[in-house]
């Protein structure tokens, strides 16, 4: 394959005045290092709405975050976790998964200017900031520059560079599969577009005009026919044949962009190719990216094979229109790499230590956007709430939103969540995960994903938005407050098992000091836990303080799989730190009477732990109308709830 190492563009910046009279390409307004000093490469978008961007051929990933009015342009950065050390890969695949970790498999390049093939792969955690290795599927020797594509089911497929087989990788138990049988051509250098009935189409690099179909059912290839004209290309280098990307476009039909000037059309009604409209002055996209706009345009990045300039165009279905380039693109097509973003913009990286933002011009129609079961959406959402649930339609988009040739993936069909406070109208993304399907183009069928609230999310009235592939659903009424939030029976919240809660059992700091958690087992029924043996092992508790069962009665004493209703419940816990959006309720009283409020764990610039009545922001109000007893710093108990700081100390702790 031929040796495509990061070249030095030492050529004048041109002048981002000139650059602001375009109104389609705008800088970004902030680097994530000292200008000259990082060159992006493969961006993704994360399920909380940032964007992460890897070093060029570097371990280093940086995150773009919008600001609080969602302007990406005006964003701001930070790093993030490294890479295992020794991965440092070039050309590579590169998924978002359906629990919203990235994926990064082979490389052409590992570090050096000598194509290697890596097998090094590596998945990232955005919640714990933290990466682990990727064992390769078993005997593949080389994976480099792989095809890679996440598959309705959420399942990861895998297309080693030189072989006929595929790979599936199971995320959760990270197990390789293999698949693909009857493939006419090896992987190289081909790519995979997503259809709307779960399968895959790809043009062949080394079979003529021959294109082919995976069935994600049956696990097998056939022909999808002859493209009509050529589309793979080696430019006359003796190397395997590169191709341009390949997306479908919510008409139904699917643009792929070829290595030689001329382009082809995929009709999903008949099954048939049309010729599509060829590129100007011998040249085409030998790798490249495309995107698909809101308004159903594709708009691609051509240039002479594997040469500058790049040009770029949009295709409207019938035509390539010629848009403004970005400012230094005298670099060939693959050095670009593009990311549709949740505003209906392109974010656009080329090798360079500027990178942009594309603005179109066109607009979605109606029923293509996302819609939101209203019965589904919660009345109210606290910060820093977790798996809270959303259903609706076309969650998912209609495309998989960017395509390219064979080196780098950036697909967006997956669901974000956006939520924008009424009164001051900014907004925050919260973090989608475990979507029902990652399939495109859903049409009526009901879909879902479950969101996390940001913990320093504004607070107050709201609407929510689903958004797919830039295009946004119908703004929803949600209302964001501390306190409980009715979204947590008592058999439903998932997350909990791991927050401990220790308190003294009697009046006056009396009794053993126990230990419970929220814990499902088997059969869903949340029980407590004494502190010995495994955690939900034990059914029973020496408590004496009153507790209400499901039968909504008070009891005074503790029987066996109770539920925990109305003794103690943790709400929510979040990502690890911080723990003051955990919120936990009780009664204030013996046999169930008193006030119920809120207490959290708050650490303030002091350090100091403090208490919260379930109003206002956390750690703001230091008192409680609880006539409970307490333990305070001096060691001794009180029956008094000083309005000062008090660290909770033999009271409640959730212990992380």
């Amino acid at each position: 394959m031929l040796p495509r190492k990061l070249v030095c563009i030492c050529v004048a910046l041109l002048s981002l005045a000139a650059l602001a009279g375009a109104q389609t390409w705008t800088p970004l307004t902030n680097q994530p290092l000292p200008f000259g000093l990082f060159h992006a490469s493969t961006a993704l978008l994360l399920t909380d709405g940032t964007v992460m961007v890897q070093a060029q051929e570097s371990s280093a990933w940086f995150r773009l975050t919008p600001d609080k009015t969602g302007n990406y342009i005006k964003g701001t950065w930070t790093s993030v976790a490294s890479m295992p050390s020794g991965y440092t890969p070039l050309y590579y695949a590169s998924v978002v998964l359906r629990d919203g970790r990235v994926l990064i498999e082979g490389g052409e390049y590992n570090g050096g200017s000598t194509p290697v093939e890596t097998t090094l792969g590596a998945i990232y955690n955005p919640v714990s900031n933290s990466w682990i290795s990727l064992t390769p599927p078993p005997g593949v020797a080389e994976i480099g520059d792989a095809s890679g594509i996440v598959l309705p089911n959420g399942t990861f497929m895998l297309g080693p560079v030189s072989s006929f087989t595929q790979w599936l990788l199971n995320p959760s138990t990270l197990n390789w599969t293999s698949t693909g049988a009857g493939k006419a051509d090896p992987n190289t250098e081909e790519n995979w577009a997503l259809l709307p009935n779960g399968n895959l189409l790809t043009v062949d690099t080394e079979n003529g005009t021959n294109s082919e179909i995976y069935s994600s059912i049956g696990g097998a290839w056939s022909s999808a026919g002859s493209t009509l004209v050529t589309l793979p290309s080696n430019g006359g280098m003796g190397i395997v044949p590169e191709l341009g990307p390949a997306l479908l476009r919510p008409d139904g039909t699917v643009f792929a962009a070829g290595a030689t000037s001329n382009t082809a059309i995929y009709h999903l009604n008949t099954g048939l190719w049309s010729v599509g409209p060829t590129f100007p002055s011998g040249i085409g996209v030998a790798d490249g990216p495309a995107a698909l706009l809101p308004d159903g345009n594709v708009l691609v990045d051509a240039s002479p094979f594997f040469s500058g300039p790049s040009q770029f165009f949009e295709f409207n279905g019938s035509s390539l229109i010629s848009v403004p380039a970005p400012p230094n693109t005298n670099v060939p097509s693959y050095y670009g790499r593009m990311l549709v973003l949740p505003t209906g913009q392109v974010f656009f990286t080329y090798q360079s230590s500027q990178m942009v933002i594309y603005t179109p011009l066109g607009t979605y129609q109606s029923a293509w956007q996302p819609t939101i079961s209203a019965s589904s959406l919660p009345g109210t959402v606290n910060p820093g709430s977790i798996n809270n649930f959303v259903s609706g339609t076309q969650f998912n988009g209609l495309s998989q939103g960017t395509a390219y040739g064979d080196d780098a993936q950036s697909a967006t069909n997956y669901p974000l969540v956006r939520i924008t406070n009424n009164a001051t109208g900014d907004l925050a993304y919260a973090r989608t995960h475990d979507h029902s399907t990652m399939a495109i183009a859903t049409g009526s069928a009901l879909v879902s994903t479950l969101f996390d609230v940001p913990a320093n999310i504004e607070t107050g009235p709201s609407t929510l938005q689903v958004v797919a592939n830039g295009i946004p659903s119908r703004e929803m009424p949600i209302n964001v407050s501390f306190g409980a939030s009715g979204l947590c029976p008592e058999t439903t919240c998932t997350q909990v098992q791991n927050a401990y809660i220790s308190h003294f059992t009697g009046i006056d700091c009396t009794g053993g000091e126990h230990y419970y958690t929220p814990y499902f087992n088997t059969d869903g029924v949340r029980r407590s836990w004494d502190g010995q043996s495994f955690f939900g092992t034990a059914l029973t508790t020496v408590t004496n303080r009153s507790w209400k069962g499901t039968d909504g009665q008070c009891h005074n004493d503790w029987p066996n799989g109770n539920t925990l209703n109305g003794f103690v419940t943790v709400y929510r816990d979040t990502q690890f730190t911080p723990v003051q959006a955990a919120y936990i309720s009780h009664f204030t009283g013996p046999d169930c009477t008193g006030e119920e409020s809120y207490y959290t764990h708050y650490f303030n610039d002091d350090g100091i732990r403090r208490s919260w009545d379930g109003h206002g922001m956390v750690g703001s109000i230091i008192y409680t109308a609880t006539n409970e007893s307490w333990k305070g710093s001096d060691g001794m108990c009180h029956n008094s709830w000083v309005t000062n700081p008090n660290t909770l100390s033999g009271f409640v702790h959730i212990y992380r």
